[in-house]
């Protein structure tokens, strides 16, 4: 086996353990977050959902670039990611202003006069 394929190799496992670990965590924290009231909120599920969502993205790219077979192939990985990610963002962040706006909206009209 080549010394570049063992790295790969290790690599791979090194990625997988920690994905894993992640996953834990983020279990950890939702279940935490479930036991207070904000933790039932839509905007709290978004927050989680977008979270992973990230975490994901984010293993997978370091996935891809282990692969990578030169550094044209690193720089293609890069771009394609650091693209589709801001995009990501972005229409996260328009999501949850929207949710934070409808929830404010609706506590304003839940209120007594």
């Amino acid at each position: 086996m080549a010394e570049s394929e063992n790295i790969r190799n290790m690599t791979t496992e090194n990625l997988q353990q920690a994905r894993e670990a992640m996953a834990n965590y983020l279990r950890f924290w939702e279940q935490m977050l479930s036991h207070t009231p904000w933790g039932k909120t839509e905007l709290a599920k978004k927050l989680a959902e977008y979270a992973q969502q990230n975490i994901t993205n984010s293993f997978d790219i370091a996935q891809r670039l282990a692969q990578a077979k030169d550094v044209q192939d690193i720089l293609q990985i890069q771009t394609d990611f650091f693209q589709s990610q801001m995009n990501a963002l972005n229409e996260q962040a328009k999501d949850i202003t929207a949710t934070v706006t409808d929830a404010a909206k609706a506590g304003t009209r839940s209120k007594p006069d």
